[in-house]
């Protein structure tokens, strides 16, 4: 369920219109968005025909003041819930970070030279090209004692 929760909910109507997955056709934009919807009525029908009321039994201890009795009551029986929720926060979590990670991958721009994505308009090699242009220019002597 986490995965389909990553997977409809959060990551593939980002990436329709992310810089990052661009579906150049109609067709692949309008079958992720099927895609999309159909993984979320499957999770949406999942949660609501699961049989919740079976879940929790009618003779519940008193809660209200004793923490011991909480904690063996999660636990024992419903630890399952204590983990779905574990899992559901961890997912938020990985979701949130791709989607600001998409984010900042769609607000950086690379810098483009001559020679491709650079800083520079030429290639730089820095020891061989010193190594050049030194051996390329004789030293002068003249700096100012003429």
């Amino acid at each position: 369920m986490s995965a389909l929760i990553i997977f409809a909910v959060l990551l593939l109507p980002r990436a329709q219109d992310s810089s990052l997955e661009i579906f150049e056709s109609t067709t692949r934009r309008s079958a992720g968005s099927v895609l999309a919807a159909l993984v979320g009525v499957l999770f949406g029908s999942i949660a609501l025909f699961f049989p919740w009321y079976e879940t929790f039994a009618a003779d519940t201890p008193p809660l209200e003041n004793n923490l011991e009795f909480l904690s063996q009551w999660i636990w024992s029986e419903h630890g399952i819930y204590v983990q779905m929720t574990a899992l559901i926060l961890l997912t938020a979590i990985v979701g949130a970070i791709a989607m600001l990670k998409m984010d900042k991958a769609e607000s950086l721009i690379s810098i483009e030279g001559e020679f491709g994505i650079e800083s520079v308009e030429e290639p730089i090699d820095d020891v061989a090209s010193v190594e050049e242009s030194e051996e390329g220019e004789e030293p002068s002597e003249e700096v100012g004692n003429e």
